[in-house]
């Protein structure tokens, strides 16, 4: 039985042992290129309380799956994708000779990969990342005419052989979704399922079949991260 520790509003995240004190992106000893992206896209540069939280679930002795409940996209996008980044640039800091999907996206319609395709151009534009997106393992042009029901696979570099997969709204497939061609698909992509991968789950509401699906790529316990509605 897979454990959940749920964390409503982050206020026990996640054990005693973690004190979350918000103050800069320096505290990650992050790239600065990275940094001044953040800064030059509008957004704060002292890290929300749900990237701190992040940040300390990716990088545990004990790392742990992720899901993200109820947050914008766009939110949930800055809380993350520089912490995934980041941890690219640190383990090579040269440029790869081989480009290979190392953050993966799967989306439910051609819409959202878009969507995130366009976040992720947009991060990268003055950092020399090349963004691909994908169907089924194959580089693609970005057209969503090509993109076909029932995902929608996105994918940027790999410089080595962990990685992210994302799902974003999860929640939009239905019961009928084919999840062993799904996992099937993803390994083409590189997914190693006996490797220890974090994965981060977006998704407004998490139904039966969107836990169905997140199931089928988690391995190990995960965290559930809900925003503070009050």
């Amino acid at each position: 039985m897979m454990e959940r520790l749920g964390l409503k509003d982050l206020d026990y995240f996640p054990s005693e042992n973690h004190e979350i004190s918000l103050n800069h992106y320096d505290d990650f000893k992050m790239h600065k290129d990275i940094i001044d992206v953040i800064g030059k896209l509008g957004y704060s540069l002292t890290p929300s309380k749900l990237t701190y939280s992040i940040y300390i679930t990716l990088h545990q002795k004990e790392k742990r799956d992720i899901r993200l409940i109820g947050f914008e996209k766009e939110h949930s996008f800055i809380s993350y994708f520089p912490l995934i980044l980041d941890h690219v640039h640190e383990k090579h800091p040269n440029e790869p000779d081989k480009k290979k999907p190392y953050i993966i996206f799967v989306t439910s319609t051609p819409e959202s990969a878009m969507e995130v395709y366009d976040m992720i151009n947009e991060f990268t534009n003055d950092l020399k990342i090349v963004v691909a997106l994908s169907h089924q393992g194959r580089k693609m042009e970005m057209n969503i005419r090509h993109l076909r029901a029932p995902f929608h696979i996105l994918g940027i570099i790999r410089f080595d052989d962990s990685m992210y997969l994302i799902l974003m709204d999860i929640h939009l497939w239905n019961s009928s979704t084919d999840y062993i061609t799904l996992m099937n698909e993803m390994i083409k992509c590189g997914l190693d399922p006996v490797d220890k991968c974090s994965i981060i789950a977006i998704s407004e509401n998490f139904d039966n079949t969107s836990k169905n699906i997140y199931s089928s790529f988690s391995f190990k316990n995960h965290y559930d991260f809900t925003p503070n509605l009050n």
